[in-house]
């Protein structure tokens, strides 16, 4: 493994250093915005605490936990790439883990330059800002990097294609907001309670939700608000967070021991074949056409066009074909089907008038 990290430095640091000097220079110009000073004081003798300058340290972090993994591992994707790769005296799961590890640092080195640059700037201007909380967020912001690596990794490699890896780490970062609002229009009949209202919150649900759930109650924390009176900060929404990143931390530890486990089960034929693993189309698509049509049931004919031929359109591509087979239609049919009648139980459990029960903390 020692090996193969020299290998990888020797080939990627220019690359490391581009996106380093590049995500540096971008911070400095959106830091140049700022006229010294991180709160301004009007006639009437309030305060303005603006939000601090982390902002684009949490956007780079998660669109490089997206694509370098992507990257790294698109040697998998190329048959001449993968045998070179497969040939080396080390074991593939070793290898995916190493491609993993390294795929982290090049995460981490861009992100921990900008964080502590826009932290310094905060040092040398006027601010009423919680310091100690800045380094909180810079380990929790590192820990949500991580994870995302690792989930974007499992699910790129579980494809085939860069194309197809890519699409469904798209649609598996969009599924569980689309299941769980999903779940919320199904329970309408209890959407005053706190789990319809808060637990099945679609927000909270998605691979990239822990960066701007926990940017929003950070900021929040480093603008010294008080706990008691901010909505951002209140029981309720600190137990979905926690929900929530729990699952994300247990799919992403899942993450990397699926990357090991199938690892050693890959094989290098696979290369450019049709992507059929259980965290792709086969899954996804059934998913994702259920999902959006108990979400449009307010709208059921126009979801047959909008939903339905984009769905056909992404099978076809699935099957690399638009010359479907008997039971593939069958299978389109089935999945439009189910979402037609889930859909149809959504409008009218919808329609169905509730009064809220007046307990207080619910809201």
């Amino acid at each position: 493994m020692r090996n193969l990290f020299k290998y990888y430095f020797k080939k990627r640091w220019p690359f490391i250093v581009f996106i380093s000097i590049a995500a540096v220079i971008i911070n400095f110009l959106i830091l140049l915005d700022n006229d010294g000073s991180y709160y301004h004081v009007y006639d009437n003798g309030y305060d303005f605490i603006e939000t601090p300058p982390v902002g684009f340290a949490t956007i780079l972090a998660a669109i490089l936990a997206s694509v370098i993994p992507m990257i790294e591992f698109s040697f998998k994707m190329k048959k001449i790439n993968v045998d070179l790769m497969y040939s080396l005296p080390i074991k593939r799961n070793k290898l995916f883990i190493s491609t993993l590890l390294f795929s982290v640092i090049e995460v981490l080195i861009p992100i921990t330059l900008i964080y502590w640059q826009s932290f310094l700037n905060v040092l040398i201007s006027t601010h009423k800002y919680e310091l100690i909380y800045f380094p909180l967020y810079y380990l929790i912001l590192i820990f949500i990097s991580i994870g995302l690596t690792c989930i974007v990794s499992f699910i790129f490699c579980r494809n085939n294609t860069i194309v197809d890896g890519a699409i469904n780490v798209a649609m598996f970062a969009t599924a569980p907001i689309a299941v769980v609002c999903a779940l919320q229009s199904l329970l309408a009949t209890y959407r005053h309670t706190f789990f319809v209202r808060r637990i099945l919150d679609g927000s909270f649900y998605s691979i990239y939700s822990p960066f701007f759930t926990m940017f929003d109650k950070f900021s929040n924390l480093i603008q010294g608000y008080d706990p008691a009176t901010e909505i951002a900060l209140t029981t309720n929404y600190n137990w979905t967070i926690l929900i929530s990143m729990i699952l994300f931390t247990l799919i992403s530890i899942g993450s990397v021991i699926g990357l090991y486990k199938f690892a050693s089960i890959d094989k290098a034929e696979n290369t450019m074949q049709q992507s059929t693993s259980a965290f792709s189309y086969k899954v996804m698509i059934p998913i994702l056409v259920i999902s959006l049509f108990i979400l449009a049931h307010e709208s059921l004919l126009l979801a047959i066009g909008y939903i339905g031929v984009p769905a056909i359109g992404l099978y076809c591509f699935y099957n690399r074909t638009v010359k479907l087979k008997t039971k593939q239609w069958l299978l389109i049919i089935l999945y439009l089907l189910i979402g037609f009648i889930l859909a149809v139980i959504a409008d009218n459990v919808g329609s169905t008038p509730w009064m809220p029960t007046p307990v207080q903390g619910i809201y």
